[in-house]
């Protein structure tokens, strides 16, 4: 093998070197962001959403676990509680016993009319009846008073028998007890009438007692909706689209109202955290559009908007690899992503493209 002399030694060595400064430039050139645009790496985070039940009860199962993808309305747990299916039952036997309650006194309230109308209609009719007799017994009487005046004159002139007098005296007298006899059933008739017609007032009072078990009634039912809704809520629902990221609870565990179940992370409520230099920050304003990357479908990307810019610098998170690592402040900036489709899910790494002039059109990230 024939040895490398000094000379060809040190050819090699520069023309290592030139490849590498070369391949270095070419980099910086390729991956240099152009004026107007801002690029940051970060990863898709979410707002927590803790689901927790809105009543007290033991877990009989849990259906979901740590990790898993959730739909909105997709039942997460199943409670069992005692006291609300006591109570559930109860509210049930309440509404049957007012319902019951409620049709008798419609049932009272439509008899007392039928009898009150009865009553008022055939106390009227006799009361006419015996206005009608009275009226003719007063007609009669009126003419056997005249035919008495009359022969008790000619009586008196000696015109006429003794016999002949007493019998037109008898007919006035029988006219006179006729008219009596009338108006005594004509007082009775009035008072049958007014009795009747004041059963009215009782007609009254039941129809408030039928207003009273009706409203007794919508009270029960009321209820029994209150109850049943809390009886719903022993099904524990996922409020949103989501993943669980935590679920610190156990099946036989008794939970209290409000006490969380599990905590989702809002697919429709994402955003993409980044770090932006002290220097460039100015550049971006609240509302600006943005294109994000995610490795996971390097060939598209997401739109979203910067939903929150921080107000105070901070030094770079250890976690964060800035592309100037000579740049020691950063601020904290939130991108919220359109995720339509729910194929951005928590963690992803990824990029964010910010624009500060607007008029230029959109770079493709390489």
């Amino acid at each position: 093998m024939p040895k490398i002399t000094t000379k060809q030694a040190i050819f090699v060595v520069l023309g290592i070197i030139i490849v590498g400064m070369g391949w270095f430039f070419w980099r910086q050139q390729t991956n240099k962001v152009p004026e107007g645009f801002l690029v940051a790496g970060g990863r898709i985070e979410g707002r927590e959403v803790n689901i927790s039940s809105r009543v007290q009860g033991r877990i009989l199962k849990l259906l979901a676990e740590e990790g898993n993808t959730v739909k909105k309305g997709q039942i997460l747990a199943i409670l069992d509680s005692e006291q609300i299916q006591a109570q559930v039952a109860s509210a049930q036997e309440n509404l049957k016993a007012a319902q019951l309650q409620n049709e008798q006194a419609r049932y009272d309230l439509e008899y007392t009319k039928r009898n009150s109308e009865s009553a008022i209609l055939s106390a009227k009719a006799s009361a006419e009846n015996v206005q009608a007799q009275l009226e003719k017994a007063k007609a009669v009487k009126q003419i056997a008073e005249s035919n008495y005046q009359r022969y008790l004159k000619l009586y008196q002139d000696g015109a006429i028998s003794a016999r002949e007098f007493d019998s037109k005296k008898l007919d006035y007298d029988s006219s006179m007890a006729d008219v009596n006899a009338v108006i005594q059933l004509h007082e009775a008739a009035k008072a049958n009438l007014a009795a009747a017609q004041s059963s009215t007032v009782t007609v009254d009072i039941k129809q408030k007692q039928l207003e009273a078990s009706q409203a007794s009634v919508e009270s029960y039912r009321g209820k029994l909706a209150e109850l049943v809704a809390n009886q719903k809520e022993l099904q524990v629902q996922s409020p949103v689209d989501g993943t669980i990221i935590t679920r610190p609870v156990e099946v036989g565990q008794v939970v209290n109202a409000v006490s969380p179940l599990f905590v989702v992370i809002d697919l429709r409520n994402i955003y993409m955290k980044v770090y932006i230099p002290e220097q460039q920050v100015g550049k971006i304003r609240l509302g600006s559009e943005a294109h994000i990357y995610v490795d996971a479908y390097r060939d598209k990307y997401f739109v979203g908007k910067v939903t929150k810019i921080s107000d105070q610098a901070q030094f770079t998170p250890k976690n964060v690899e800035t592309k100037e690592e000579r740049v020691k402040l950063v601020f904290a900036v939130e991108v919220a992503v359109e995720n339509p489709e729910g194929l951005l899910k928590p963690g992803m790494p990824g990029d964010v493209i910010l624009r500060w002039k607007e008029d230029l059109p959109w770079m493709k990230l390489n």
